[in-house]
């Protein structure tokens, strides 16, 4: 009976941080709400009392806490070096162990396969906000970032290649869309905003389509076989892949055309290629396997399916206008 009131005011911290993060201007600020930030979610996760929550909670709590700490060493060192980079560098390396970014990114996947599907809708969105924040705010160059871009575009697709399970698959997928959040980072920090808001709908979107009882790939053959509910889960998977014309096509073709380094964007679009392949995967199981076992199959869907299902189309009159803003 006490579960509830305790992830209430767990889920009220946790946004009280992330908007304490976002009108803070200082450092130290920064990082108390980073604190607030951690030990809320890390309740949240253990909320269950399992053995795997307990797991989840180690595996997610001691890189939070390492990435903390050396974000607290930075602010020292601004104090000593105050006209050195080590700060800002110190800081990046600090927020890209939070982000889970590569090679800092074992512990999201083993996170993300071991917590629910809701914990791992606010795993993959809510909780990039205030490391991404602090990254906007730290104004890093260039030279440091784009490490962490070509890594997160080439590990995140190849991780996700001989993957069977659905929720470490799309935590190897979260790591791809970061690489191109840093690369539109790098030319605008509006782009970089709007590339969260987009992915966030559709990860959330796509999570919600499947009821949150599908973990593998073998499930899929499960899923409910009305001609809706195949529909919104294509057009959801395809849009978070980034295949034209549909909403998630938008933001990346953005950054490829926004970006002048031509090395930038040949990695994006072979990164674009390999996600879009295990992307498929998802979807050959879904329409050409079907199982003996018909009374395993969830609840049929119908057209009264929640609004966030239909984001990958609707969502393409607002892309548009975005689209021209930028131009």
């Amino acid at each position: 009976m006490l579960m509830l009131p305790v992830t209430l005011m767990m889920l009220f911290l946790l946004l009280i941080s992330i908007l304490m993060i976002l009108s803070s201007s200082s450092m130290f600020s920064m990082w108390l709400a980073l604190e607030i930030n951690t030990i809320s979610f890390t309740t949240i996760i253990h909320m269950h009392k399992t053995q795997e929550s307990s797991e989840s909670c180690i595996k997610y709590f001691l890189p939070q806490a390492l990435g903390s700490s050396i974000f607290v060493f930075s602010m020292l060192f601004i104090s000593l070096f105050p006209n050195s980079e080590i700060p800002t560098l110190s800081s990046l390396f600090a927020m890209a162990i939070k982000l889970g970014l590569p090679p800092f990114h074992h512990w999201f996947p083993n996170v993300a396969s071991k917590i629910p599907w809701h914990k791992n809708i606010m795993l993959m969105t809510l909780q990039k906000i205030p490391p991404l924040f602090i990254i906007f705010h730290l104004s890093a160059p260039t030279y440091s970032i784009l490490p962490f871009i070509f890594s997160s575009l080439l590990l995140g697709p190849i991780g996700g290649l001989n993957q069977t399970n659905l929720k470490q698959l799309l935590a190897f997928s979260s790591i791809t869309h970061m690489g191109w959040m840093l690369s539109s980072y790098l030319l605008s920090n509006l782009l970089c905003f709007m590339y969260l808001t987009m992915y966030s709908f559709l990860i959330s979107s796509l999570i919600l389509s499947l009821k949150m009882k599908i973990n593998s790939l073998n499930q899929l053959m499960l899923f409910s076989q009305t001609s809706s509910s195949k529909i919104l889960f294509v057009f959801l998977l395809l849009s978070l892949a980034g295949l034209p014309p549909l909403t998630g096509f938008f933001p990346k073709w953005l950054v490829i055309t926004m970006t002048q380094n031509p090395f930038i964007t040949m990695m994006l679009i072979i990164s674009a290629i390999l996600n879009l392949f295990f992307y498929l995967r998802l979807l050959y199981p879904f329409l050409f396997l079907h199982s003996p076992f018909m009374f395993w199959i969830p609840p049929q869907m119908n057209l009264k399916t929640p609004i966030l299902l239909w984001g990958s189309l609707f969502l393409l009159p607002v892309s548009m206008p975005l689209t021209l803003f930028f131009y």
